[in-house]
């Protein structure tokens, strides 16, 4: 009796239970979880839910043979029951440790502690730990790429505090034309007590970009005209300013760190008028020329064997010294030979750099007349100004003998003849990038092989680098090779149709200097082609066709003679000599006429004379290339080589007509040429 009235008592408190929290449901609205683990315990009643029994069924024995019942399961979620507000939506985040006691307490207690007595309630939980949100996963926008999410993701660390130095304009040098002291060795020799020279400041050279060193000045010491290089900031204590000249503005602008003027810039000064050149300058000028006709007779028209300045060609050098005898007796040009010979074999001429007095006989020149516009494939003018100017895109004479040169000889392949018309018709398909012959520069980059030549600098963008500058070269190459196409044009339009077939001008032919200035605005219009490379177009223009006597009174001025005016017109003032360089020139031209030419050097014509001759007799050029007079091109060009000479090599102007040099005094002079200047301060 008492175990049926227990068992009575526990079916009313399950009745009265389910009733109460049926009655609760009609009271609140049940708020409905869209989960997975909801929906099963809504499909799934707990076994709470479960109905009761009949007493008639709860008397009946129990099967002792049965199966034990399976432990009940606990629900993935707590029913669905009157809250005061709403639960978070989303799967419950909980840390495994609070898993594993919640698993142990639905274990030991089925049932829920609202339904038991509170003597069988379950042990509270621990309270649930804070857990951060969790982070939503960057989206990528449409423009950036996936490779970029991981600077997204990824946080930077700390970067440390870079402390960047200040940077301040450097205080430029005296400016050109003042006069100032120096502190120095006499000679740059140490052992001499150091004194103070009185000297005029020549030209000032700033330093590279981006770098607050490596400037210079060079200077003219007033006792004896010799030529010294002193480097600023390094050597600003052995400089004394006695009289300061002003400053042009574009050349302040170069020693600024920012290298920027606003503003307008002033204009040009007006063109010097009645100027007249340092004759003691001069002088060295003209006997600089008889030593360049006495090495280019020696040297590249009685061709002996040997290299440059060899015992082997001492002949030739003693007939030109017999020559010369015959007009003045004099051992001045013997007594020369070891300034002239590290002039020709120092770093001022080595190799194809040495330009000899007369511009045919050059070595870039002599290979185009002689080479160039004789290949057997190029039949018309327009293909061999086409190939002439494609030359200058490298001016390197190996490079093209093995890459240009196969493609218009007579024995080339199928495959390379069509490549050669193809770049004298379309240029810049026939070298565009990736194509045959730029793979061909490509490989003959990779065999260790120089791209451009060492006589003058080309100045590629920021870069081509690398295998980027096989690339600048190619596509300079053909835009070269299509102004070749241009400047064909133009001469045929100034000289006439028939010109280029029979070598005749038409009646209304423009010829001269009128056509040398209209073809060098011309060339100037090119990109990358400034005052040296139009100098050196022009040059080839005219020995290619001196009927039209193209420089015969005038020429283009590269920046390397206008240097060279530093030194003959000092009194000009320096932005003048920059800004009428051909003006100085023409000056230059009128004034050493053939009265002053033997007054300075008496041996210079007739010696023009002999090696003009002997050298057209064997070169088979005409009077018009090789000329035996003073022309303008020649003494333009001729006025590079000197600046070179007069600053390089014989900076003391040893070298003068009637001056027998000691061989040791004349090897002293060239070594400390050669040698860095010794600083009184300390310094070097």
């Amino acid at each position: 009796q008492a175990l049926r009235r227990r068992r009575l008592s526990r079916s009313v408190l399950f009745a009265k239970a389910k009733n109460r929290r049926e009655g609760a449901s009609r009271r609140t609205p049940t708020i409905q979880r869209h989960t997975p683990a909801a929906k099963t315990a809504k499909n799934e009643p707990p076994d709470m839910e479960i109905e009761p029994q009949s007493s008639m069924a709860l008397q009946a024995p129990p099967n002792a043979n049965a199966v034990p019942a399976p432990a009940a399961k606990a629900p993935a979620t707590p029913p669905d029951v009157p809250l005061i507000m709403a639960p978070p939506s989303g799967p419950a985040r909980v840390t495994p440790a609070y898993a594993a006691a919640d698993a142990e307490r639905v274990t030991k207690f089925p049932a829920e502690p609202w339904c038991l007595p509170p003597d069988y309630a379950r042990p509270a939980l621990p309270p649930l730990p804070l857990l951060t949100e969790q982070r939503q996963p960057a989206q990528a926008l449409p423009e950036q790429r996936m490779s970029e999410l991981w600077q997204i993701r990824t946080p930077k660390p700390p970067q440390k505090a870079i402390k960047r130095r200040r940077i301040t304009d450097m205080k430029p040098p005296p400016a050109v034309g003042s006069k100032i002291r120096v502190h120095t060795f006499p000679e740059n020799d140490e052992s001499k007590p150091a004194e103070w020279f009185p000297a005029v400041v020549c030209r000032c050279h700033p330093p590279p970009k981006k770098k607050r060193t490596g400037g210079s000045v060079e200077i003219i010491y007033d006792e004896d005209g010799s030529v010294d290089f002193l480097d600023w900031p390094e050597d600003g204590d052995d400089i004394e300013v006695v009289e300061s000249a002003d400053w042009d503005p574009d050349e302040l602008a170069k020693w600024s760190r920012k290298d920027k003027r606003r503003g307008r810039r002033p204009p040009p000064p007006p063109p010097p008028e009645d100027v007249l050149c340092d004759m003691n300058e001069a002088a060295h000028l003209i006997y600089f020329a008889l030593l360049q006709l006495r090495s280019e007779y020696a040297e590249i028209v009685i061709e002996s064997g040997g290299g440059r300045c060899s015992a082997l060609k001492r002949t030739a050098y003693d007939v030109f010294d017999r020559e010369c005898a015959s007009i003045t007796q004099s051992e001045d040009l013997k007594s020369s030979e070891p300034l002239v010979e590290a002039f020709l074999t120092g770093p001022c001429a080595r190799g194809d750099k040495w330009m000899p007095w007369h511009c045919a006989l050059g070595a870039h020149e002599r290979y185009l007349l002689e080479v160039v516009r004789r290949l057997p494939r190029l039949s018309d003018e327009l293909s061999r100004s086409v190939v002439t100017f494609a030359f200058s895109g490298s001016r390197d004479i190996e490079l093209f003998e093995t890459l240009l040169r196969p493609l218009f000889e007579q024995h080339a392949s199928e495959e390379d003849a069509a490549l050669g018309q193809l770049l004298i018709q379309k240029p810049f398909e026939a070298l565009r990038r990736g194509g045959a012959l730029c793979r061909r520069y490509e490989a003959y980059r990779l065999r260790g092989k120089k791209l451009h030549t060492t006589c003058y600098q080309c100045h590629p963008p920021a870069g081509a680098a690398g295998s980027e500058f096989v690339f600048y070269i190619v596509d300079r190459t053909a835009r070269f090779a299509e102004l070749g196409r241009r400047v064909h044009a133009f001469l045929e339009k100034g000289l006439g149709r028939n010109f280029f077939e029979s070598g005749q001008l038409a009646k209304d032919a423009v010829i001269g200097d009128a056509l040398r200035v209209k073809l060098e605005g011309e060339l100037l219009a090119e990109r990358e082609v400034g005052p040296t490379m139009a100098k050196m177009f022009l040059v080839s223009t005219h020995l290619a066709f001196p009927q039209a006597h193209l420089l015969d009174a005038s020429c283009a001025v590269g920046d390397g003679a206008e240097q060279a005016f530093d030194y003959l017109y000092p009194h000009v003032q320096a932005r003048a000599r920059s800004a009428h360089r051909a003006v100085l020139l023409d000056a230059l031209t009128a004034q050493l006429d053939e009265e002053a030419l033997d007054r300075l050097e008496p041996r210079l014509r007739p010696m023009l004379r002999f090696v003009g001759g002997a050298a057209r007799a064997r070169f088979g050029l005409c009077v018009e290339q090789v000329s035996d007079s003073v022309t303008p091109f020649d003494l333009q060009v001729h006025l590079c080589e000197w600046r070179k000479f007069r600053t390089r090599v014989d900076r003391m102007r040893l070298c003068r007509r009637g001056s027998v040099l000691d061989r040791t005094r004349a090897l002293r002079a060239v070594e400390a040429a050669r040698r860095t200047r010794k600083s009184p301060s300390g310094r070097g």
